[in-house]
C-alpha cells in the first residue's frame, strides 16, 4: 500500500513538474520573443540611423580610398596644398576618408580630368574653367580675365561655390570649392610686357579659348601648348612669352630661367575647382561629407597664405636670378581688363542665363576693389 501510494505522489509530483515547465517554458518563449522584438527594433533603430547619417549618399559608412588627380607637380603650391587637404580630410573622417594624390598628370593630364571625373576613373581632381566650358557652357563668362579681384579669395571662392555646383550636379560633378588663384604673370623671353603695345607680333602660350580671345583683343598671337612642352618651347622660340600663374605655372616650372623678363598683372589666373564624381559624393555618409567640408575649409585657409608666401618666395627667386622684374600699375591693369571684358557679352551669348548670374557674381565682387580685405577668414555661414 506505500509501495502504491508512493507511486502515485511520484506521478502527481512528475504531472505538476511537467506543467509548471509548460508554462515557465510558455513565459519564457513570450519573453524571447519580446526581447527579440525589441532586438529587431534596435536593429532597425540603427539600420536607420546610419541611413540618417549617409543621407547624403544613401549608404551606410564606409572607409574609402578616392584618386585625386591633378596635373601640378606635388611640390608646388598647388601640390602641397592637396598634400595638406589628404591629411586634413584622413584627420577630420577619423581615417574613413583618404586620398591617393596623382600630381603631374601621373594619373590623367589636365586635359583628360575632367572626364575622368564625369565618368567616374578618377573621384577627385583639379580642373579648370578653360577645359570645363566647352562642355559646362554656363562657365563661359569666367574664363575671361578681369572677371574677379584675385586678392579676394575668400569673397570670390564661396560667393561663387554654391551657384556653380549647382550648374556642375546636372553634369555629374561634385565642386568642393574654387582654387585660390594667384597673379597672372607674362614672362617673356626678349622684351618686358606691361601693356597691348608690347604683345603686338609676340606668340604667347595661353591655357584656354577665351584667355586665347583676351590675349587677341590685346594684340598679341594666342599659342595653345600642353604645360609639360611650354619649357621647351620657350628654349626653342616657337613662343615669346608665357601667359601664366606665378605660383602655378611660371614658379613650379621654372619658367622664368628661359624667360629673362616677368611681369606681374592683377588678373585672375584661370579659374580652377577641387571638383568630385557626383557618384563618389553621395556615396558617403553623412558625417563623411561634413569632413570633407571642415577639411576644405581647412584647405582654404592654409592656401590662401601659402600662395601669399609663395609669390614672396617667387618674388625673392626672380631676384637670385637675376630676372628684369615689372609690376603693371592701376592704369595698365585696368586697360587690359576693358579689353577683355569687352568679350563679356559674347560669352554670356553662350553661357545663358546661369552664365549671366556667374557674371553678376563677379561684378559684385569686383566692387569691392579696394575695400578691406582679410586673408583666412571664411565667411559666415560656411564654416562647418
Amino acid at each position: 500500500m506505500n509501495r502504491k501510494w508512493l507511486c502515485v505522489l511520484l506521478a502527481l509530483c512528475m504531472a505538476a513538474a511537467f506543467l509548471a515547465g509548460c508554462g515557465g517554458n510558455g513565459s519564457d518563449t513570450a519573453q524571447d520573443q519580446g526581447s527579440a522584438a525589441e532586438g529587431a527594433g534596435d536593429a532597425a533603430s540603427a539600420e536607420g540611423t546610419a541611413g540618417a547619417e549617409g543621407a547624403g549618399g544613401g549608404s551606410a559608412e564606409k572607409d574609402v580610398v578616392f584618386k585625386f588627380a591633378f596635373g601640378q607637380p606635388l611640390d608646388g603650391s598647388d601640390g602641397r596644398g592637396y598634400q595638406y587637404f589628404a591629411q586634413c580630410l584622413e584627420e577630420e573622417s577619423g581615417g574613413s576618408v583618404k586620398l591617393e594624390l596623382y600630381p603631374a598628370s601621373s594619373l590623367f593630364s589636365n586635359s583628360e580630368i575632367l572626364d575622368a571625373l564625369m565618368n567616374g576613373t578618377a573621384d577627385i581632381g583639379h580642373v579648370t574653367v578653360s577645359y570645363m566650358s566647352p562642355v559646362i557652357k554656363e562657365l563661359t563668362p569666367l574664363e575671361l580675365p578681369g572677371m574677379y579681384d584675385p586678392g579676394r579669395y575668400m569673397d570670390f571662392a564661396y560667393d561663387l561655390r554654391d551657384p556653380i555646383d549647382a550648374i556642375c550636379n546636372g553634369y555629374g560633378l561634385k565642386i568642393l570649392t574654387c582654387l585660390v588663384s594667384c597673379k597672372m604673370n607674362f614672362a617673356s623671353v626678349d622684351s618686358m610686357i606691361a601693356g597691348s603695345p608690347d604683345m603686338a607680333g609676340k606668340n604667347i602660350r595661353v591655357s584656354g579659348v577665351w584667355i586665347g580671345k583676351a590675349v587677341e583683343a590685346w594684340g598679341g598671337n594666342p599659342a595653345t601648348i600642353t604645360l609639360a612642352d611650354v619649357p621647351t618651347a620657350l628654349e626653342r622660340k616657337t613662343v615669346d612669352a608665357v601667359y601664366g600663374g606665378c605660383n602655378t605655372v611660371i614658379a613650379p616650372f621654372k619658367l622664368y630661367e628661359m624667360a629673362d623678363n616677368i611681369s606681374f598683372t592683377s588678373m585672375q589666373e584661370n579659374l580652377g575647382f577641387i571638383s568630385m564624381n557626383l557618384d563618389s559624393w553621395n556615396a558617403l555618409s553623412e558625417n563623411q561629407q561634413k569632413a570633407m567640408k571642415r577639411a576644405i575649409n581647412s584647405w582654404a585657409v592654409f592656401t590662401e597664405q601659402l600662395m601669399l608666401d609663395d609669390e614672396k618666395n617667387f618674388r625673392k627667386a626672380l631676384a637670385d636670378n637675376g630676372n628684369a622684374v615689372y609690376d603693371l600699375t592701376d592704369a595698365e591693369n585696368e586697360a587690359l581688363r576693358e579689353r577683355s571684358l569687352a568679350l563679356l557679352d559674347e560669352a554670356i551669348a553662350i553661357a545663358g542665363p546661369k552664365g549671366q548670374e556667374l557674371a553678376e557674381i563677379c561684378e559684385s565682387i569686383r566692387a569691392k576693389h579696394g575695400q578691406p580685405y582679410t586673408p583666412g577668414v571664411i565667411p559666415e555661414g560656411y564654416a562647418e
